[in-house]
């Protein structure tokens, strides 16, 4: 995840400012099955919490996860998407995907993924939600257990 983009003094009557970051956020649920949502953060200089915005960009997944030794499996597809990619062969670049996870120092996991019909790796580095800046609700619709 990026950082914090700082909106405007003087949108907010309580003179707090808008806050926005891209961001993914993961729920690897216990009964092996993975919740994922991809788009903007939203939060503010007055408030501890945040939340995932429901368009600019908006992409929902689910799937399945496996711990494998000191890796996680990880298959994962699409759910819904604001914005639907395409490669410039015409293939759909949001369908399904595999890849594993890699522990990393401090509880952070790299998550190597490739878009198909794209040649380059691309790794997003997810950081547990304790540790970030603002407080998620881990039971945000997109992406909760049930």
């Amino acid at each position: 995840m990026s950082s914090w983009e700082l909106g405007p003094a003087d949108l907010f009557d309580d003179g707090s400012r808008p806050l926005t970051v891209s961001a993914v956020l993961a729920n690897f649920c216990a009964d092996g099955k993975l919740h994922m949502a991809t788009g903007l953060l939203y939060g503010n200089t007055h408030s501890q919490k945040a939340s995932l915005g429901v368009s600019d960009g908006l992409v929902v997944y689910a799937g399945r996860w496996k711990q494998q030794g000191s890796s996680v499996s990880v298959e994962y597809r699409v759910q819904s998407a604001e914005v639907r990619m395409n490669t410039s062969d015409g293939t759909d670049r949001d369908s399904m995907t595999m890849s594993t996870l890699v522990r990393l120092g401090a509880g952070q996991l790299e998550f190597p993924f490739q878009y198909r019909g794209e040649p380059q790796t691309r790794v997003l580095t997810l950081i547990p939600a304790k540790s970030f800046d603002k407080q998620l609700d881990p039971e945000d619709h997109f992406i909760r257990c049930e």
